[in-house]
């Protein structure tokens, strides 16, 4: 076996490990906005980890300094997972661009590593409910509550009796 042949075999199952383990929270980030040339700035604050959103309404939630300090703790892992997982994400496309990578392997990486969100997500919840008191878990529920209700009528017109849309003058 050649050096460069173990050399890619290395790669290889280190690019697998990491994209299963780093690329979910870069998979989350590629919603499209406007135009599709990007994430949009909606679909990014949406997709913002849980102790982010939770440490933008510490005030309102009253937290207290041992839940700050977890809570920025939780918020920097996140972070590093959010870099780590665009590095790799970027690698694997410029792998796809240079023929090592078949779109079919890379959709299937995606698909592991949109798992693999599902499970951190689901531990950090956890981790945030057994963090959070009881008056401080339902404050932040009826907050989420609220911004899904706001969020419901955002960037939509109020249609009139002709079904509006973009005509002209008189409906033309």
């Amino acid at each position: 076996m050649t050096t460069t042949t173990k050399m890619r075999g290395t790669s290889t199952l280190l690019t697998l490990l990491a994209t299963t383990l780093l690329l979910p929270a870069a998979l989350q980030a590629q919603a499209r906005g406007p135009g599709g040339d990007g994430p949009g700035l909606r679909d990014m604050r949406d997709r913002a980890p849980a102790a982010e959103r939770i440490l933008a309404v510490r005030e309102h939630l009253q937290l207290r300094d041992d839940q700050l300090q977890e809570l920025e703790q939780m918020r920097q892992e996140a972070v590093g997972r959010r870099m780590a997982a665009l590095g790799e994400m970027e690698e694997l496309r410029s792998r796809v661009r240079v023929g090592d990578l078949a779109r079919d392997e890379l959709r299937a990486l995606m698909q592991a590593s949109r798992e693999a969100a599902r499970e951190v997500r689901e531990q950090d919840r956890e981790r945030l409910e057994g963090l959070l008191d009881e008056e401080q878990l339902e404050a932040w529920r009826e907050l989420q509550r609220d911004r899904f209700v706001a969020r419901r009528g955002e960037g939509r017109r109020e249609m009139g009796p002709r079904g509006g849309g973009r005509r002209g003058p008189g409906g033309r």
